[in-house]
């Protein structure tokens, strides 16, 4: 199985996008992320949440496996709250950080079950943020 770990864990995506990136290699890295090194994708994004669900789109033709794993762990939210892009979207949408969280998660998996294949995440989707998942997404 193939993972894509998002919207955490996304550092090196900065290298190529830095303003797809909260918290880019931000200094102490404990404050701003789980695991260095700082990073995570600006999920609240419409634009960067459809790259990315692109993103998963194109990885379904590279693999052969029927699972692809959008991850969702260990995401820093003190990090967004500090990050003045993922609030000034969250105040133009209206919406909650976890409602963000929901709709982000649901557009990547929408992407992958049009592809044939099963989005997969880590616990925490479900157990910290309480989102509502397709019935045939695996968490593990």
């Amino acid at each position: 199985m193939v993972e894509i770990d998002t919207p955490g864990h996304t550092a090196v995506i900065g290298e190529a996008y830095p303003d797809f990136v909260a918290c880019n290699e931000k200094r102490p890295w404990a404050s701003n992320a789980n695991e260095p090194p700082a990073g995570q994708l600006r999920f609240t994004n419409s634009s960067i949440a459809s790259w990315t669900a692109g993103i998963f789109t194109a990885l379904a033709d590279l693999f052969p496996s029927n699972v692809i794993s959008t991850g969702g762990d260990e995401i820093n939210v003190a990090c967004y709250d500090a990050d003045e892009e993922t609030q000034l979207d969250l105040n133009t949408t209206g919406l909650s950080f976890n409602d963000a969280l929901a709709s982000f998660t649901n557009l990547t998996h929408g992407a992958i079950e049009a592809t044939g294949k099963t989005p997969v995440v880590w616990e925490e989707q479900v157990l910290d943020y309480n989102l509502t998942l397709s019935d045939d997404t695996y968490v593990l």
